[in-house]
């Protein structure tokens, strides 16, 4: 990272949490913290913890509201389902194991159409009511012995259901069929009824955190589960998504007139939750799940960093814009996104041009977008001004090199951005000699950048676009060389 930039983002790092507005934090945690005091002092302002720890007696409620903390109690709706006094699984639980097609039982797994399952469930919440401040429920398991949850769940209650209701055998039905997503939606019908009987049992606020692809009944992986109806009929005061990706969350608010709670659920390193974070819309809350035995207090920590680091390069990207509107930087070359444009992905990739007259190079900007899954997770994306060899860039002999991260570009969905790697100090280009800007390969698994390129040729005639795959140079990648005024010429 050049040093200019260094110091823009280390200036906008801020040791309190109220200097930089943002969502409450939830903690999801297995037992009570070690320093619920400490926790606090770090952003934290409620601890999610089991039900089925709550119930056993276990040590800690006291603390964690000594220390301002709100107290939630998690039900999985995933099981196992204890006894009321969370010591164990009753005898009986043995009959509420959803099922495969095969009749084969899911171990720990319950299976919601089972009265006695959500009599389970509404018990235990009933015996943890007076020591907590709200419910969470939780849908956030993962597969079901590597195989998707829609396997299971073919219990007789939920095949009388299907018969009387569609008619037919939903064991019969091929995946991705109108017949198997009847199944997966009728099983959503199973929780819905859970949180009636659960708002029926307890008067606390009752919030929900689910993957954001389970909110429809075709691309739900682990459970379909019909958020509209549960917020409509105000069965739930919130909901709380899980995604790697930003979310808009106006839309759940849609679903009622009331004020509820809406924010994402996130379960990996704090810097690859702020840019979902950031890019989200309508999110009051964050529950955080730290990964593994990460310390709670040590991940927060990271958190706010990456907070304070993010707002930086923001900020930076808003002072690039308006110096180039007011002419401090110009651009020098460059080939605007304009005419017959396509778009490749930056697997090792260039542009030539050259200068009429010595040139300081303060910035290059590139047009990209990014795409795939995990695109705000890649690393930033290298940048470099190599001389020539023989028409390709000289890669082994750069005389500059700088990055973009990947908060300076937008998603696929919303579209191409520019952004800049900037050069601290300039960069002088000799005049009438030909240049490469160079970004080494970036793609990582399903996730890359995606640079915007011009076909023809015309865009810019001082150069042309090269790729270490293909011939590309009849074509032009969408690019500025920018300099400071003063700092040189074409």
């Amino acid at each position: 990272v050049p040093a200019m930039l260094t110091l823009l983002v280390c200036a906008w790092i801020v040791p309190a949490r109220a200097q930089i507005a943002g969502p409450e934090v939830w903690l999801l945690q297995t037992g009570p913290p070690a320093d619920p005091a400490g926790l606090a002092a770090a952003g934290t302002d409620a601890v999610a913890l089991p039900s089925k720890f709550l119930a056993s007696g276990g040590a800690g409620p006291e603390a964690l509201r000594d220390s301002g903390l709100t107290l939630l109690a998690t039900l999985s709706l995933d099981g196992p389902v204890p006894a009321p006094d969370g010591s164990h699984l009753p005898p009986e639980a043995v009959s509420w194991l959803s099922v495969r097609a095969d009749g084969t039982p899911v171990e720990g797994r319950p299976c919601l159409a089972v009265p006695a399952a959500r009599e389970a469930l509404v018990g235990l919440a009933r015996s943890v009511a007076p020591q907590v401040d709200a419910f969470l429920l939780t849908s956030l398991a993962g597969s079901v012995d590597g195989r998707p949850a829609w396997e299971a769940g073919f219990n007789e209650p939920v095949l009388a259901a299907y018969r009387q209701r569609y008619g037919g055998d939903p064991r019969d039905a091929a995946p991705g069929s109108l017949e198997h997503l009847l199944f997966v939606r009728l099983k959503a019908t199973f929780v819905t009824t859970l949180a009636r009987e659960l708002r029926a049992a307890v008067d606390l606020p009752i919030y929900l955190a689910m993957p954001a692809e389970d909110q429809h009944p075709e691309t739900a992986h682990r459970r379909y589960i019909d958020t509209r109806t549960l917020l409509a009929e105000r069965l739930i005061d919130g909901v709380l998504l899980a995604s790697d990706g930003p979310q808009d969350l106006r839309r759940q608010r849609l679903f009622t007139p009331r004020d509820i709670r809406a924010g994402l659920a996130v379960a990996g390193p704090a810097a690859t939750t702020v840019p979902a974070l950031e890019r989200s819309r309508g999110v009051d809350t964050l529950l955080a799940m730290p990964p593994g035995d990460t310390d709670p207090a040590a991940w927060l920590a990271q958190f706010e960093t990456a907070r304070s680091a993010y707002a930086g390069q923001q900020a930076r990207r808003q002072a690039l814009a308006e110096a180039i509107e007011s002419g401090e930087l110009t651009i020098v070359v460059g080939a605007e996104p304009e005419g017959d444009v396509d778009q490749a992905t930056i697997h090792g990739v260039g542009q030539s041009l050259r200068l009429d007259a010595t040139t300081s190079v303060a910035a290059v900007g590139l047009y990209c977008v990014l795409r795939g899954p995990n695109a705000m997770s890649l690393p930033s994306l290298r940048v470099q001004i190599c001389p020539d060899a023989e028409g390709r860039p000289d890669v082994a002999n750069p005389v500059a090199e700088s990055t973009i991260p990947p908060s300076a570009f937008a998603e696929e969905g919303p579209g191409y951005t520019w952004g800049y790697a900037e050069f601290d100090p300039p960069v002088e280009l000799e005049a009438d000699r030909v240049w490469w800007i160079h970004c080494p390969n970036s793609v990582a698994g399903d996730s890359s950048y995606v640079w915007r390129i011009v076909h023809g040729g015309g865009a810019y005639p001082g150069g042309h676009a090269w790729s270490r795959s293909y011939d590309y140079t009849a074509h032009d990648w969408a690019f500025r060389v920018l300099s400071r005024a003063g700092g040189g010429g074409r």
